[in-house]
């Protein structure tokens, strides 16, 4: 690729000026930088990318019934993000999200472009061939994510009105097949599967192709997965007896912040003894989100408890009383807040609206 780049740059610039070696090298430095630039933006939207698709799986995970996410791209690149893509797929699979992908380029032509170098038909062969090869590598992360979670890859076609249809549609039939392998490590490494019919028949398969050896998740892990979907839940949960405010202020210029407090009924926690000191923790989640559901921002905190049993008796009445501040532009959100005892396993989570003007 440098070697094009450098050649069309020596075509345009070089070839009238008389020092033609300095002016070949200067066409070198900059073609290495401009590639390098070009690398780092698509890497970074690539990055992006993931992110976004990430957030709308973690909240399509909070939502009840069946769960299909309609992905809407003309693709982005994944040679540096192969194992951020397979992250992705296999926690869409662990919250049975089927993702189907439509390509938004449409119909898939060969693109030609006006000869540069004439003299090296190898270089004008080679970039013909990068340049088509490279529409095709875009597209393959939407057949990975669509094939990788069972969903169906919409493409070569421009008639988007029956591909929204279809890829919203849940499948006709669909079956759950399990199996367990014998004597697989437990590595995190992955397995491909092959999904056939014997019988044949004009059927569409659409399976996931494969899946992570992972090992079950520890009980920090299992902790964090089940704070996270309480987050991106909108249910109430009232194991715990909690509330949530919120109050907007005026800070420095046009700046808004949001002053959360939170207050919990500590009476049913199950403290533990330790010599005179009585023990627990909370686990503090706070999260805000906009009026589209996209997640803003969010902090979490913790509240350790090691009092006297006089002090103990003394927040048993009051109860107690936690608060965080979020800098916020002008606008509608959701406050979430989903409070976890450590002792009980029990979860408080609870939801406010907040207008930020």
């Amino acid at each position: 690729m440098l070697e094009i780049a450098e050649a069309e740059g020596y075509h345009c610039h070089c070839e009238t000026v008389n020092e033609t070696a300095e002016c070949a090298r200067a066409e070198h430095i900059n073609a290495e930088m401009v590639a390098s630039q070009i690398w780092d933006l698509a890497d970074a939207q690539s990055q992006d990318a993931l992110e976004v698709l990430e957030g709308a799986v973690r909240i399509l995970a909070a939502r009840p019934g069946q769960r299909s996410l309609v992905l809407v791209s003309s693709g982005f690149l994944m040679a540096t993000r192969e194992r951020a893509v397979d992250m992705l797929i296999d926690r869409a699979l662990r919250r049975n999200i089927m993702v189907n992908a439509i390509d938004a380029a449409g119909l898939y032509t060969k693109a030609y472009h006006d000869l540069l170098l004439a003299g090296r038909p190898d270089l004008e062969t080679r970039k013909f061939q990068m340049e088509n090869e490279g529409l095709t590598v875009q597209r393959d992360v939407l057949a990975a994510i669509a094939e990788g979670t069972g969903g169906a890859f919409f493409h070569n076609n421009n008639d988007f009105d029956e591909a929204m249809h279809k890829a919203a549609q849940p499948p006709e039939v669909c079956y759950v097949l399990s199996f367990s392998p014998h004597d697989v490590k437990l590595n995190g490494s992955f397995h491909k599967l092959t999904v056939t019919l014997i019988t044949g028949g004009p059927f569409d398969i659409q399976a996931r192709r494969g899946y992570f050896a992972s090992a079950p998740l520890t009980d920090k892990a299992a902790a964090k997965n089940e704070l996270e979907s309480a987050l991106y839940s909108q249910g109430e949960m009232r194991d715990l007896p909690a509330s949530v405010t919120a109050v907007v202020e005026k800070a420095a210029g046009d700046a808004l912040t949001v002053m959360v407090k939170i207050h919990v009924d500590i009476q049913p926690l199950p403290f533990r003894k330790e010599g005179s000191r009585n023990m627990d923790t909370l686990i503090f989640n706070t999260a805000l989100f906009d009026s589209d559901g996209k997640y803003v921002q969010g902090k979490e905190s913790s509240l350790d408890f090691r009092v006297t049993d006089a002090k103990l008796e003394e927040l048993l009445k009051s109860g107690i009383n936690a608060h965080t501040i979020f800098s916020v532009a002008p606008g509608t959100y959701r406050l979430r807040e989903v409070v976890r005892d450590t002792e009980s396993k029990k979860m408080a989570a609870v939801s406010c609206n907040v207008e930020a003007q």
